[in-house]
């Protein structure tokens, strides 16, 4: 198993974690979001380990909609949410395209 699932799971679970920080989140629907989809990436993480090409593209999408959301007025209230889900989002990205270019290989 190569490092970037093992670190691409983490943050998924970070991410699902961090929706009941209460110093983090402030709103019901900043606890969902995060916590569905910290709950995606683990989910999918899993089946990025029989390296499937379709995981990676959701992972990917995932991190897209993280990094997006940290934008949104209505779901950051507070600047340390926004700040975890920006670095969430863009590091899920980052260690999904790296897998993937693997994967292609």
């Amino acid at each position: 198993m190569r490092w970037q699932k093992i670190v691409t799971m983490i943050l998924g679970f970070w991410f699902a974690i961090s929706a009941f920080l209460p110093y983090i989140l402030n709103m019901p629907a900043d606890l969902w979001n995060n916590f569905f989809m910290g709950i995606l990436v683990i989910l999918f993480g899993f089946l990025m380990i029989k390296d499937t090409n379709f995981s990676v593209i959701i992972i990917i999408l995932s991190g897209i909609w993280i990094s997006f959301i940290s934008f949104v007025p209505f779901f950051m209230q507070k600047d340390i949410n926004m700040v975890n889900s920006l670095f969430i989002g863009i590091l899920i990205i980052i260690m999904s395209l790296i897998e993937r270019k693997q994967v292609v290989k």
